[in-house]
């Protein structure tokens, strides 16, 4: 039933096309369910939540689903004068996220958008970065005809079971190089699982897949030594960066704070 209902939506989409004004597109999206490991220190204690791949054309977005609705609501709440700016976090905080990255694609590369520390920026990947080694052997996922691949990137060794069932090039993640639509991911220590759902059609605005103008562009060597940087940080140390004052009450913070980030976070690229 999944399978038909997939396929049967992309076929819709294709019909809506002529209908849509100049300052809209219509757009493909599937749903992933994620598993994420955050803590390396705490390997049993699973974030489970839900991603989304949009697609209009060579365009697409892979974002995390809490996260995306937590910054429209940050959006939202900036002028709310009702609310105190604590409020306004602890609103913005009941809504879960699994990854706070977000990969904007096209026709030949990956753009990965991340803000670190009040530190917004991307970079740029060339899709055939990921090279796969693809297993000949057809076998079934969820009612889907999938074959399985395998690359080593970004510090990880990833799985891929891919499908020529639904006829769209494209995965969750950098993984949209593969001949065929990526059903399940997962890295070999199962520290990050993506696992397709289900899709739908929907109309959004003509600059929905573009890339937020405020996030800086770099190189990926820059953004890896940022990514170094700061997981080499502690808490303690990023407070001191907002604001040096706070080195007055240093020996007030608890132990934990002053352990570096990289030992209780779990980044999906670990080639830093």
């Amino acid at each position: 039933m999944k399978k038909l209902y997939a396929i049967f939506s992309l076929l819709l989409v294709s019909s809506s096309f002529a209908q849509q004004s100049t300052d809209s597109i219509s757009i493909s999206r599937f749903f992933y369910n994620t598993k994420i490991v955050t803590n390396p220190q705490q390997l049993a204690q699973i974030t489970e939540g839900v991603a989304v791949l949009d697609i209009h054309q060579a365009d697409a977005r892979f974002t995390d689903y809490g996260n995306q609705q937590r910054n429209e609501l940050k959006e939202k709440l900036k002028d709310d004068k009702t609310l105190s700016s604590m409020d306004k976090v602890m609103k913005i905080q009941r809504i879960k996220a699994g990854f706070t990255w977000t990969i904007y694609s096209n026709a030949t590369e990956n753009k990965l958008y991340q803000e670190l520390a009040r530190q917004k920026y991307f970079y740029s990947d060339p899709k055939n970065t990921i090279q796969w080694r693809i297993d000949p052997e057809v076998t079934q996922w969820e009612g889907y005809n999938v074959q399985e691949a395998t690359a080593s990137y970004g510090g990880r060794v990833w799985y891929a079971l891919f499908t020529s069932d639904i006829p769209v090039l494209n995965g969750p993640y950098k993984f949209n190089n593969l001949p065929g639509f990526v059903v399940k991911a997962w890295d070999g220590a199962q520290e990050y699982v993506f696992e397709f759902t289900k899709s739908q059609n929907m109309v959004v605005a003509k600059d929905f897949l573009v890339g937020p103008m405020e996030y800086a562009e770099i190189t990926k060597k820059q953004a890896k030594k940022a990514d170094k940087v700061h997981y080499n940080k502690t808490a303690v140390d990023l407070l001191l960066d907002l604001n040096p004052k706070n080195k007055e009450y240093i020996d007030q913070y608890p132990p934990e704070m002053k352990t570096k980030i990289l030992l209780t976070s779990n980044p999906i690229e670990k080639d830093f």
